[in-house]
């Protein structure tokens, strides 16, 4: 399945949505998103994941992160397990206060998870690259939630590889995310 993204926006800002699809590889991927909002106009953030059948399987509320960023929510710790071949719905929700008449806002990102396998020989492949390769290879293959975690985890674990800012770059711009490249991961 191909990834894409679609803004839709309702009103005079009162509700933006974003929707976008992509593959993973694991039971329990990570999710990354950009929350561009100090932390004092912010009310409560929300992720919920889905299935098909729109049966709520996983919702958390969110740390109110202390500057605007990229923030990651893991079901890493969870009993939320995807299956393979199988749709997921997930919403994050960002409730906001409109400082000029203290009006609330709420805007969303919803999107699709599909969860695949890798095939054997790519497994074992992957022993033996490094992060940034491992990335590349998810990105060939549309599974942009790992291609992301991979970079994303790299980074955060701080890195001083020299190309690692470049990969991250690149892999935002293939995804049309590029402004995004130089928020901090939080």
């Amino acid at each position: 399945m191909p990834s894409y993204e679609q803004r839709l926006k309702q009103g005079a800002g009162e509700t933006t949505i974003t929707q976008v699809l992509g593959l993973t590889s694991v039971e329990q991927p990570s999710f990354w998103f950009y929350v561009p909002y100090k932390q004092s106009s912010i009310q409560a953030i929300e992720f919920v994941l889905q299935t098909e059948q729109n049966k709520t399987i996983h919702r958390a509320n969110i740390s109110v992160p202390p500057i605007p960023g990229i923030v990651r929510l893991q079901l890493q710790n969870t009993t939320t397990l995807l299956e393979t071949n199988k749709l997921y719905h997930w919403f994050f929700k960002v409730t906001t206060t409109c400082k000029s008449n203290q009006s609330v806002a709420l805007n969303f990102v919803e999107g699709w998870v599909q969860r695949v396998n890798l095939d054997i020989a790519l497994r074992e492949q992957f022993k033996q690259l490094s992060p940034q390769q491992q990335a590349a290879i998810y990105a060939k293959n549309g599974i942009w939630y790992d291609a992301l975690t991979t970079l994303a985890e790299f980074h955060l674990k701080g890195s001083q590889d020299s190309g690692l800012t470049e990969d991250w770059k690149n892999l935002l711009k293939v995804i049309q995310l590029e402004e995004m490249a130089i928020e901090p991961l939080l």
